[in-house]
């Protein structure tokens, strides 16, 4: 069940860069119950998708919270899952999933029935070793976040390997722990570079393009960066997981604003790590520690 409640700002306070609306779950293993909430999507008929990690389930839920489904089980088989991370979701409604620990992606139709996998251990085209996240572009493509192999793989809807790139390090181009990746409103592909503490910018090919952050607490500056979004307005928001907040920035890595403090209140995060924009522009966040959904409005 949703819970819908509502911040007042302090006399000659600046508003937030979004505001707190309204939150669901609690820690368990019921419907609508999480234990590590943590990668999330929302589909083309306004669903939101959120990977129930420990339960090793996916989630799927109304934009106001109201639970609407649920699948999958611990094991090796087809839909079934090892510590799920990331989903994504195509123009059609279908989910992709990143089966972290059996080292696969899934997909799965809106409704939760699986249609194809592919992915199996190791550094070669198309293996894996624990991807954490994915994204979906118009052009067909999906971006996998490798992430102990430190580089992206991309493929074609089916699980075609279509390339990669990327390897350890702190230069431009390479990775570190690589967290999420979004794809931008040009086509260029944006991924947060976790021990580097950093966003990447790469055009679809794989060429470096830009990239900002560096440790630290204060804007611009980053804590673990996570999961990353884009709204309509072709804005970016990084998921700032350590520093428990999320930032607002340009395409181009300009600071724009941000919100959240650490705390388990309304519009506060314990070690946040998803986040999702759905088409009217509100923001979704998946807080690991409070084992909760958070939605924000612009």
């Amino acid at each position: 069940m949703a819970l819908a409640l509502s911040l007042a700002l302090p006399l000659g306070a600046e508003p937030p860069a979004h505001a707190f609306r309204l939150q669901w779950g609690v820690p368990g293993a019921g419907a609508g119950q999480f234990w590590g909430a943590y990668g999330l999507t929302v589909g083309p008929r306004g669903e939101v998708a959120v990977m129930d990690f420990v339960n090793d389930r996916v989630e799927v839920f109304d934009p106001s919270g109201v639970f609407l489904r649920q699948w999958g089980s611990k094991g090796q088989g087809l839909g079934q899952f090892h510590h799920p991370l990331g989903v994504a979701a195509d123009e059609t409604g279908n989910l992709y999933v990143a089966d972290t620990l059996n080292d696969r992606v899934v997909k799965f139709d809106a409704g939760g029935a699986p249609i194809t996998q592919w992915g199996s251990a190791g550094a070669g085209p198309g293996e894996f070793f624990n991807p954490t996240a994915l994204a979906w572009s118009p052009s067909g493509r999906l971006f996998v976040v490798d992430a102990s192999n430190n580089r992206l793989e991309v493929f074609g809807p089916s699980g075609d390997f279509v390339a990669a790139w990327g390897q350890k390090g702190s230069g431009p181009g390479e990775f570190n722990s690589p967290d999420s990746v979004a794809i931008g409103p040009r086509g260029l592909v944006y991924v947060t570079d976790g021990a580097n503490d950093r966003v990447e910018a790469f055009d679809a090919s794989g060429r470096f393009q830009f990239q900002w952050g560096k440790p630290g607490k204060g804007p611009g500056q980053f804590d673990g960066p996570a999961g990353l979004a884009f709204n309509g307005q072709g804005h970016l928001f990084v998921v700032d997981a350590r520093n428990n907040r999320v930032q607002e920035f340009s395409a181009r890595g300009g600071y724009v604003g941000e919100f959240g403090t650490l705390g388990k209140g309304p519009g506060q995060f314990s070690i946040p790590q998803g986040v999702a924009a759905d088409a009217q522009g509100n923001l979704y966040v998946t807080d690991w520690g409070g084992d909760r959904v958070e939605k924000f409005a612009p």
